[in-house]
């Protein structure tokens, strides 16, 4: 015959849970006011940490490993993309045809990359008042995009902003680079020339972005 795994008395083998109405100081439900409980009453913090540093060295173990690194490549691509249209010293007074159309490649080999640029170039479309700071938010989000996408972000020893002053290019808007990584084996670029390539491949994204395929921003 089944036997419920209970008595009308709890034995030592359950523990009881209390839970925050049990808690309540009278007149709460009336106000409709619960009490605020700092931690979990069935939790500890100090447990709780130990399982962070375990799950923490486990990830180091097993995760971390099989992540792609940081992809140097990037800088070579955004060179090759800029030195077709531009020299190392500055950009042409001519349209950039050729640059255009090697960006417009680029992002048409990597399908995953451009629907996270345009995602990303059109949030919240038609529901943002645009200004000064809404419109370096927006190509700040964008530049950080491209760069996560190559396994970067910006921040120490590569600092990426969103500016108008500052700014080397045409027009009110574009990007700041500051580059002080070290490159451990040959380029065909100087390495000042790489501060300019990726500070116009991603103000391209804006400026030229019909062409790009990713839809002009309306407030650009």
């Amino acid at each position: 015959m089944f036997q419920p795994d209970w008595d009308s008395e709890t034995t030592d083998r359950w523990q009881e849970l209390n839970t925050l109405a049990d808690k309540e100081e009278p007149g709460n439900d009336e106000q409709g006011i619960a009490p605020i409980n700092p931690y979990e009453h069935n939790r500890s913090a100090a447990r709780d940490n130990v399982l962070l540093k375990a799950l923490l060295q486990e990830y180091n173990d097993h995760i971390v490993p099989h992540l792609p690194p940081s992809d140097f490549g990037m800088f070579d691509v955004v060179y090759t993309i800029y030195s077709a249209s531009n020299s190392d010293y500055g950009s042409s007074s001519s349209l950039p045809h050729e640059s255009v159309y090697l960006l417009k490649r680029y992002l048409e080999m990597h399908p995953s990359l451009m629907e996270r640029l345009r995602r990303t170039l059109h949030q919240g479309k038609g529901r943002i008042r645009w200004n000064y700071t809404t419109i370096v938010h927006r190509m700040q989000t964008v530049f950080n995009c491209f760069l996560a996408y190559h396994g970067w972000q910006s921040g120490g020893s590569l600092v990426v902003k969103a500016v108008s002053d500052g700014w080397e290019g045409p027009g009110n808007f574009g990007a700041k680079v500051d580059i002080r990584l070290k490159f451990n084996y040959q380029h065909e670029w100087q390495e000042f020339a790489i501060h300019r390539a990726l500070a116009w491949v991603l103000w391209a994204l804006f400026e030229y972005a019909e062409e790009l395929g990713l839809g002009r921003p309306e407030f650009w």
